[in-house]
């Protein structure tokens, strides 16, 4: 236990940085400099106060004179030509520009302003600017507005960025009668937050925002968020003590953000993100009151407990009581919306042991057969009544598969002249080793959870066959491998499963606590990156990716064995989180511009739509389907759907939005 010179309290755990107690930095008698003032334990809440916190902020913007800032009218560079002031803060103003040399296409320009006492002031301002656009043109998602230019005009600095539509979140705050918004509606922006937030701390090198607040989140009128001003943003350096930019917002930084104890993590901002969620929710902005966040529940009695308690552990002092990372604090908000949508199995133990009794035998009875699950099925009603002797008791039962309202499909548009439907092939031979180059981040699998027993694999399909579609379903502490079919409109439960050997594992083979064993199939993928060769199956041809200026890849296609190019097939910015994918008979490949995935084919230039909306798309073994995840009815929810090589006749195939389905995969 950690001793706190301050208060006494000698119960501190070995690992807290913070006092239990009293709040002080454990270690020290006295705060740091920039951090003093005095620590106290507020009554009627269950976090601790401090008063006067002393981040590091630029002088107020009532402190500047207007009249630096670019009038309606102006033009930067004989090119942009101002309509408005958007907004201004720190060091820097942004404003609504029209794009004269593209006949007037707005964008938002940002602006370092000169407002510097001295020339080493200047200095740190003009080059923590040009760290900003650095970090900026590296990064791509579609939660981030684009950079499309920066350059130096008249001795100032300037930034030109994708403008956004919208309000800030903060806007919509002000907005509302009590300024609060609905739990539902502030979960699902929090998600989108918590993808971007992941995205940038899974960059290389990790990026920590460092700055979220509700004023630095847009939402578009179609309710995309948009993470703005990366002002203070910083890159993770593993082999740095402390950050050197000691900056942030009051009641949204986190402690260490300031302290100089230390640098800046993926946990400052999961903080922040707490922080602006208990904003959104009670109202009471935390920039009043700075570490002290009342009981959700004693704001707002309409809060979930799950959604309380989540932002609770988000904003513990010590960063080692917070969520590990976004990912972890993301699941944590939608188990909530997911336990109390899942349909859940609220029979007796008797008869949940004979239903699952009489699911693992349909299932030992194999091979399966083509005929679409009923609801009544018993493999639809899965469930671990008893414990296994292979896997600790749980007290979540299995989910069924409550049908889900199938969405309008949606239908692509082609850039370019279609190309032919790829002709369905034969079914490589599975690898044992698959290529897998996805970014899920797996979930610890218990450690006291048994081996299952030796594989016993299934045949794979015949020629011509499309396979099977296999997947993980995450319901409260326990897996279950399930599966669906391209004829199907619901999948069914095949039995319990761990996670290590489900088909998150990243295995050749997924297998169930019964010993059942699935081949699993992940045909030829790449990961897109810079510079990058991916060959086609047959070894005739290779996909070139290429990074012409920092944010934009050319996409060409060679022969292997002269390198010759063959096409240039295209140039802009791709979807790095979405790999690049060959049909088995080397014919097609598929990228993702933005969240739409594309096809082009060896024998016709260009490149066309195939589905929006897209992720973590598979082919089928015969090269014939694609197997991908979508958005389905509420935020947080999404089901499994197939399309034709070509995007026609896309169709959901587990119509079961609410039951979490990860990690699908083709198989057999």
């Amino acid at each position: 236990m950690r001793l706190c010179e301050k208060c006494g309290f000698d119960a501190n755990r070995d690992t807290a940085r913070f006092c239990a107690r009293c709040g002080q930095l454990l270690g020290s008698s006295d705060l740091p400099a920039e951090s003093s003032g005095h620590v106290q334990v507020s009554q009627d809440t269950t976090r601790m106060s401090k008063q006067s916190p002393p981040p590091v902020q630029a002088a107020p913007w009532s402190d500047w004179d207007d009249r630096a800032l670019l009038s309606a009218g102006a033009t930067v560079r004989e090119r942009y030509r101002v309509a408005q002031v958007l907004g201004k803060g720190g060091m820097g103003a942004v404003y609504l520009v029209e794009d004269l040399a593209l006949y007037g296409k707005q964008w938002a320009l940002k602006e370092l302003l000169e407002h510097f006492s001295n020339q080493a002031e200047r200095k740190e301002a003009i080059e923590q600017f040009q760290r900003e656009v650095q970090m900026l043109v590296s990064l791509n998602h579609p939660n981030l507005p684009e950079v499309v230019n920066a350059f130096e005009s008249g001795g100032r600095h300037y930034l030109v960025m994708e403008y956004v539509e919208g309000q800030t979140l903060q806007e919509l705050l002000e907005a509302t009668p009590d300024r609060r918004l609905p739990e539902e509606q502030a979960l699902g922006w929090c998600a989108q937050i918590c993808d971007v937030l992941n995205y940038l701390h899974s960059h290389d090198p990790p990026v920590i925002f460092r700055d979220l607040k509700p004023a630095n989140v847009m939402i578009t009128p179609q309710g995309q968020v948009k993470l703005i001003d990366f002002g203070v943003a910083r890159l993770f350096d593993p082999a740095k003590g402390t950050d050197t930019l000691k900056m942030g917002t009051i009641g949204y930084a986190p402690p260490e953000q300031y302290s100089g104890q230390g640098q800046t993590t993926p946990r400052s901002d999961v903080y922040a993100l707490g922080a602006t969620l208990y904003d959104l929710l009670t109202g009471d902005s935390p920039e009043g009151h700075p570490f002290v966040f009342t009981p959700i529940r004693q704001l707002n009695r309409q809060i979930s407990a799950r959604t309380a308690r989540a932002v609770s552990k988000a904003v513990e002092l010590d960063p080692g009581d917070r969520f590990p990372s976004v990912d972890a604090m993301k699941a944590a908000l939608l188990e909530q919306k997911r336990r109390r949508t899942l349909p859940m199995l609220l029979i007796t133990l008797p008869l949940l042991a004979l239903l699952a009794v009489g699911g693992w035998l349909l299932w030992q009875n194999g091979p399966w057969g083509k005929s679409e699950p009923t609801p009544t099925s018993p493999a639809l009603a899965v469930a671990q009544a008893t414990p296994s002797p292979t896997r600790p008791p749980t007290s979540t039962p299995a989910p069924t598969l409550t049908p889900t309202p199938e969405p309008p499909s949606q239908s692509p548009t082609p850039t370019t002249s279609p190309t032919p439907s790829p002709t369905p092939e034969k079914s490589p031979t599975p690898s044992a080793t698959p290529q897998r180059e996805d970014s899920l981040s797996p979930t610890p699998t218990p450690a006291n959870v048994s081996q299952p027993a030796t594989p016993s694999p299934l045949p794979p399909p015949p020629p011509g066959d499309t396979g099977r579609i296999f997947y993980t379903i995450e319901a409260g502490n326990a897996y279950y491998l399930a599966s669906t079919d391209p004829d199907w409109s619901q999948g069914q439960i095949i039995g319990p499963i761990d996670y290590a050997h489900s088909t998150c594992g990243g295995r050749a083979t997924a297998q169930t606590l019964e010993g059942e064993t699935i081949n699993l199939h992940y045909g030829s993928r790449c990961g897109i990156a810079h510079p990058k060769d991916c060959p086609s199956p047959n070894g005739e041809y290779k996909v070139n990716l290429w990074k012409v200026n920092e944010a934009d890849y050319s996409v060409t296609l060679h022969q292997m064995s002269d390198e010759t190019q063959t096409q240039s097939i295209y140039t802009g910015k791709l979807n790095e989180q979405e790999p690049l994918l060959w049909s088995p008979n080397s014919t097609f490949f598929y990228f993702t511009i933005r969240d739409t995935l594309h096809r082009a084919s060896l024998y016709s230039t260009g490149y066309e739509p195939v589905i929006p909306i897209a992720h973590e798309p598979y082919l089928s073994p015969d090269g014939s389907m694609i197997l991908y995840k979508q958005p389905v009815g509420s935020v947080g929810a999404y089901d499994l759907w197939v399309v034709n090589g070509d995007g026609s006749n896309p169709r959901n195939v587990t119509n079961a939005a609410e039951t979490y389905k990860i990690c699908a995969r083709w198989g057999w």
